[in-house]
């Protein structure tokens, strides 16, 4: 009598693991892309708040966009941009302004500082922003005087956006994580 041991032979353990291997590779790979894809939509999100909450600002202030953060009676600082002091994008100073009508946004979330560029009223001249990889979380600027630019020219993480220099063209633009720039028209 030949009996036969019931069991897996080592080829089967051996293959089992390997499919297992894969299958943890591949989440493990891209469950931060899909965490990216995330935090980019809640990007957007935020970005279609601070549009609407620029349109409220205007519609409780007789259709006056919001003033420059530099020139924001309720901050004693002045917007940097790398025309003139060689900073990088984002690093302009929260609206407070604009802070009242965000009630909306997630104050744990992606966005953490909305701030105003007002090309109408402001000093600023600078068209072309360079945004530094540390800047990327938690900023988002209102451009007042301008229109959205041709992102496909972009240049990575340089853009230049074109002022039209009219009080009722505001863009709300943001770096997403991916590696692209989001622009809305208010």
């Amino acid at each position: 009598m030949n009996k036969q041991k019931k069991g897996f032979t080592i080829i089967e353990v051996v293959l089992v693991l390997a499919i297992g291997g894969l299958i943890f590779l591949m989440v493990f790979i891209a469950l931060p892309a899909l965490q990216r894809s995330q935090r980019d939509t809640q990007r957007r999100q935020d970005v279609a708040i601070i549009a609407s909450a620029v349109r409220q600002y205007m519609a409780h202030n007789h259709n006056n966009a919001p003033p420059d953060s530099g020139r924001d009676s309720s901050t004693n600082h002045t917007y940097d941009d790398d025309d003139r002091k060689g900073t990088t994008w984002g690093s302009g100073n929260d609206s407070k302004a604009l802070r009242r009508y965000l009630v909306d946004l997630d104050p744990g979330g992606v966005t953490t500082v909305v701030s105003v560029v007002n090309y109408v009223k402001g000093s600023s001249s600078s068209n072309r922003f360079t945004i530094a990889k540390a800047d990327i979380e938690g900023y988002v600027t209102v451009y007042v005087g301008a229109k959205c630019p041709d992102l496909t020219k972009a240049n990575g993480t340089v853009v230049t956006i074109p002022q039209t220099k009219k009080q009722g063209d505001i863009i709300v633009m943001r770096y997403m994580e991916n590696g692209h720039w989001y622009c809305l028209e208010v």
